[in-house]
């Protein structure tokens, strides 16, 4: 059988960057992704000495102070004067300073009383806010509330700041885990508050640093061009540097043939993967707790679990309530012999922004990984355990959706176990920073496939988790971070944990109704503006963007879509970050919140009497009246290519012309 050729007339040249797919009669095709491989880091303190050229230039301007006291806000005076006498102090305070110049005084910790005091400051814009209210009262270490009622303040505020520092003195070993927790902050906030670098700065020591001692180096932080979190012991500077770790393959397993192990959120979704696994490779006999009473559904579990013919019982206790649980482990230690190790997997996931969230939901998402970190340390501290275990979530490295508790909570973990490694206490003490489990039913949704798919990871699946606990237990490490993500990716880890600073944005609208959105509904109008920005972003054909896609298959990723929240922001004059990308992940979610939570400012984008009909045509009537006339027109040639008979090219054919 002969085959003759067929020619494919294609594109000369690509005066437009379009993606083009071929057809293909199976519909339902899907493309397949890599299989990327499993990374793990560890990130530790590292001594960064400060160079010359890593200052800004910041000798005049204004520093916000959130200083508690009257002899704390002389000193901050004293020293400015002395270390920087061109820049100008601010003061909010928590008491009456009547005869106090430049000094605010606070009625109540709280987002609304913060806003209004914002407003009657004599300045909107400052260099710096420094949050120093732990160094008069210590309550605000472990409080961490009251950060989060300063970052709601200024996103409701007009005030714009080159960067926030928040710091504590630190002088023993708890108060420097809540502190390092900030970080939380530090990682999640560049989705909320894209354009104001947030900071750790704290002190450690065993001793009382005097606070007209700490000002010089929080100056000193206030001009570095790079923000990042700073630790100081002992006069040194030390930064959080995240490094590649590879642990020895041990052939020693950390569990006992049927040794008797502790898991907290048990019955939960990693909690039951890990329950499963140790009942059925070690025989164990189980003590597990949840916060739930059984119902139809944990009792299913817990019958799979005792079927398999081991000791296993559920208690449901707070894990956070630490008598209760002291009472409860006793009791069940007492029917199954002593706990050989302690698995703690209980955790609540953070679902509210932090720029909405109350102090009840913040503590709700909080406690069980702070309180109840705490309430077993303490149940176990005269124990010599095998090991006690941190389920731990990625999100203390790399941030979570803007909600910051989450975030927190587990970076409290991660600087626990760190520490208590570090004084030298007895048994095995791990921190592992999960990533997403594939089995526990948290990967379906679009935001969870919109924040992995835009951050080059895929989910780990249960298998592949379970020996990387195996793994990491074998060795002496405390803490690590797992990842399974794009090996580019991961190569821009470690620059992407600081900022730069930056100057907060507030825009006008630009969005208008157009002559072509004349007779469409507001919600269209919407619609075709953001397929427009999506198509002037990724260069996609507007035909091909689905309105209901989410923006990861849409081709997003990390860096643009915090680039699409400043085009957001700056068409439809509202404030955009890129947390909202993760419970609006599609074009109709997004005019869906446009229009539901800025109506006001939406519906004036698109107000009739901005339309002129005497603009230029649209893209189709322009079109349909140049072909009308194009019989009439003088032609442009705008290119030509060709051999001819007797000449190479265009010119030497031009030339045989020219001499006919």
């Amino acid at each position: 059988m002969t085959l003759n050729p067929k020619r494919l007339h294609l594109p000369t040249y690509p005066f437009a960057r379009q993606r083009h797919w071929l057809p293909t009669a199976q519909a339902n095709v899907q493309a397949t992704t890599a299989d990327y491989p499993v990374s793990l880091y560890q990130e530790s303190w590292q001594l960064t000495p400060l160079n010359a050229d890593e200052f800004g230039n910041t000798d005049s301007g204004s520093v916000l102070c959130l200083v508690a006291n009257a002899q704390q806000r002389q000193q901050t005076r004293q020293v400015l004067a002395r270390v920087a006498p061109n820049v100008t102090p601010i003061f909010i305070s928590l008491e009456e300073a009547a005869n106090d110049a430049n000094t605010y005084c606070l009625s109540a910790i709280e987002p609304s009383a913060l806003t209004a005091l914002f407003k009657h400051l004599p300045e909107q814009s400052y260099m710096a806010l420094w949050y120093c209210w732990p160094w008069a009262e210590l309550k605000f270490i472990d409080d961490a509330y009251a950060i989060v009622v300063l970052i709601q303040a200024l996103a409701a505020s007009s005030v714009t700041l080159g960067r926030v520092l928040l710091s504590a003195p630190c002088t023993h070993v708890l108060q420097q885990c809540h502190v390092e927790s900030w970080l939380g902050f530090e990682r999640s906030l560049t989705t909320v508050l894209s354009d104001t670098p947030v900071s750790v700065v704290l002190q450690v020591s065993s001793t009382n640093v005097a606070f007209a001692d700490w000002l010089p180096l929080l100056w000193q932080e206030s001009q570095t061009l790079t923000v990042r979190s700073v630790l100081y012991r002992q006069h040194q500077r030390y930064t959080a540097v995240l490094k590649p770790y590879q642990p020895p393959f041990e052939s020693c397993s950390a569990f006992k043939q049927r040794g008797v192990y502790l898991i907290t959120g048990g019955l939960g979704g990693i909690g039951y993967l890990v329950a499963d696994y140790l009942v059925k490779t070690y025989q164990a006999k189980l003590i597990l707790t949840g916060r739930r009473a059984l119902n139809a559904a944990l009792s299913s579990r817990l019958a799979v679990l005792r079927a398999l013919g081991t000791g296993v019982e559920y208690i449901s206790v707070d894990v956070s309530d630490k008598t209760a649980l002291h009472v409860a482990l006793n009791a069940a230690e007492q029917r199954l012999g002593l706990i050989h190790g302690a698995l703690h997997c209980a955790g609540v996931s953070g679902n509210a922004s932090v720029l909405t969230t109350t102090r009840e939901q913040f503590a709700e998402v909080t406690k069980s990984k702070i309180q109840g970190t705490l309430a077993l340390a303490d149940f176990f501290a005269a124990r010599d355990l095998d090991f006690m275990v941190y389920f731990s979530s990625s999100s203390a490295v790399l941030g979570d959706f803007g909600s910051c508790d989450y975030a927190l909570a587990n970076r409290f973990q991660t600087a626990y176990a760190r520490l208590h490694a570090e004084l030298g206490y007895a048994g095995r003490v791990l921190a592992i920073n999960w990533p997403l489990w594939q089995q526990t039913g948290l990967t379906s949704d679009d935001a969870t496939q919109l924040y992995l798919t835009s951050s080059g990871q895929q989910a780990l699946n249960a298998p592949t988790a379970l020996a990387v606990l195996e793994r990491l237990l074998s060795q002496r490490e405390s803490h690590c971070l797992v990842l399974k993500a794009d090996s580019q990716r991961l190569a821009r880890l470690p620059e992407c944990l600081s900022r730069t600073t930056a100057e907060r944005k507030f825009y006008n609208a630009e969005a208008v109704r157009k002559p072509e959105m004349k007779g469409l509904s507001l919600e269209q109008c919407v619609l075709a503006d953001l397929t427009a920005l999506v198509h002037k972003q990724l260069l996609l054909d507007p035909q091909r963007i689905e309105v209901k896609a989410n923006l990861a298959n849409l081709g997003f990723d990390s860096i643009s879509l915090a680039e699409f929240a400043r085009s957001l922001s700056k068409h439809f004059g509202v404030a955009i970050t890129p947390a909202l990308f993760f419970g609006y992940s599609t074009l109709a979610q997004l005019a869906a919140y446009l229009l539901q939570q800025h109506s006001t400012a939406v519906a004036a984008c698109y107000q009739v009497d901005d339309v002129k009909e005497t603009t230029v045509p649209t893209r189709k009537k322009a079109f349909a009246a140049t072909a009308q006339t194009v019989a009439d027109d003088a032609i442009a040639i705008i290119g030509m290519s060709g051999r001819f008979p007797g000449a190479r090219d265009v010119n030497e054919f031009w030339q045989l012309l020219a001499q006919a």
